[in-house]
């Protein structure tokens, strides 16, 4: 059974943060939004498909940094 989870990096980019996908899942949603990088709004609709979120960084950024 596949886990319903999207794993994401957190990068600012010249003050724009970005939403890399960072498992299998993810990068589908990527294709299918026929972009690289995730946006907020992407986000919040897969969770609305039952989805959750989990951002793994190495540095300060959280998800709440794509919705300020």
């Amino acid at each position: 059974m596949q886990t319903k989870l999207v794993v994401i990096t957190l990068q600012s980019s010249y003050g724009n943060v970005k939403a890399y996908p960072r498992n299998e899942q993810a990068l589908v949603f990527a294709n299918i939004a026929g972009t690289r990088t995730l946006t907020i709004e992407t986000l919040k609709q897969i969770t609305l498909l039952g989805y959750s979120i989990e951002c793994i960084n190495g540095n300060s950024l959280t998800l709440s940094d794509l919705t300020n």
